[in-house]
């Protein structure tokens, strides 16, 4: 494979956000005295928008409309964005390496970018970023590979020539059957069982300090 594109996912991938993600949906349930089980605290965990704010508003007597689960929610990720969360372990080292050889680096997230902007300057990864596409500019989630689609195409590649970085296993799948390669990053807060991960992955690593030698030989 001669690497033609790179595409990142956020969240628990190039940043290590997502149990802050957890932290500020369970939040919601905790700040009124719910206690939660394991088993809903994992449930949550792999809900995006708007399904999470319809379970917490439906199915949890937290007395809050969708839209107000919604704005509790990024008011306390909009600080953790601007104030606290930091890069994955080798993420900037990585971005200025490709940077560097020339390979255009695109962002793929379901995250808003009015949330995640401030964060992306504050590590100063926003300049190494040649594009950003996010699932609300496409109108499909992750389930679906429109996203990475829509990110190669913007930096003139084909999946084949394209390697997606992502930590959740329904991300992972989509992209794999939209023909791109893929690096797992494993997260203990992400969805699903990391054994399917893998096995659907061309790589797996815990940060990108490890991406092995083969990776660069493809």
């Amino acid at each position: 494979m001669k690497l033609a594109c790179a595409i990142f996912d956020l969240d628990g991938t190039l940043v290590d956000s997502q149990k802050m993600w957890t932290m500020a949906k369970t939040k919601v349930l905790e700040d009124r005295g719910m206690v939660l089980s394991e088993q809903q605290r994992l449930a949550i965990m792999s809900m995006e928008f708007p399904e999470i704010t319809h379970h917490l508003s439906r199915d949890w007597p937290t007395g809050l409309t969708p839209q107000q689960v919604e704005e509790e929610i990024l008011a306390t990720m909009a600080y953790h964005y601007a104030q606290t969360i930091p890069p994955k372990k080798g993420a900037p080292e990585l971005l200025q390496q490709l940077h560097d050889m020339g390979i255009p680096c695109c962002l793929a997230t379901a995250s808003w970018e009015r949330m995640f902007l401030p964060l992306l300057q504050r590590l100063g990864l926003d300049r190494l970023l040649d594009h950003i596409v996010t699932a609300h500019m496409v109108g499909r989630n992750k389930h679906f590979p429109d996203v990475y689609l829509e990110a190669a195409r913007r930096c003139g590649a084909s999946p084949e020539h394209t390697v997606v970085f992502e930590d959740s296993g329904y991300s992972v799948k989509a992209a794999k059957q939209a023909g791109f390669r893929v690096v797992g990053i494993t997260e203990p807060t992400s969805d699903g069982d990391d054994r399917q991960m893998r096995a659907m992955c061309d790589w797996v690593i815990d940060d990108f300090t490890q991406l092995p030698a083969d990776f660069w030989q493809n």
